[in-house]
């Protein structure tokens, strides 16, 4: 999986991060008379500690903080795997699968712990996007960034 392609598969399972983050900086804005320049998702994901400090300590809204750590999240790359047999299948049901049938359902062989890293990124992607959103994607667009 090239970098381009992780970029494309991130950017559709990312849809409703950033639809979410601009609701919340409404919230943010309401709440906060500065907005420290933070309009995009990500200029969260390139705030430094102490700036998200002195936010904090100025009153922020704790989305703020919410919202950086889902956008630093996002920063990992998903692992790269063959196709799988279960590619149509969603990310939210592969979460309900045991990892020895979704080991099993790739083209090639693959290690218990190319699995597990799977199931680390459906984690992320479970505590960072909408649930609808995972029930939406297949397996497809994770592997193969379509």
């Amino acid at each position: 999986m090239t970098a381009e392609n992780t970029r494309m598969s991130f950017a559709e399972l990312c849809r409703s991060l950033v639809e979410e983050f601009a609701v919340a900086l409404v919230t943010i804005k309401r709440s906060h008379p500065h907005d420290y320049g933070l309009t995009q998702l990500r200029h969260l994901a390139r705030l430094e500690d102490p700036k998200l400090t002195e936010i904090m300590a100025d009153g922020g809204n704790l989305r703020v903080r919410e919202f950086r750590q889902k956008a630093l999240m996002l920063k990992l790359p998903p692992p790269a795997l063959p196709p799988s047999n279960l590619g149509e299948k969603s990310l939210y049901d592969l979460l309900h699968l045991p990892l020895d049938m979704v080991q099993k359902s790739f083209i090639r062989p693959v290690t218990r712990a190319e699995v597990a890293a799977l199931y680390e990124m459906l984690d992320i992607l479970n505590v960072v996007v909408d649930y609808r959103l995972l029930r939406q994607t297949p397996l497809r667009v994770l592997l193969d960034g379509i």
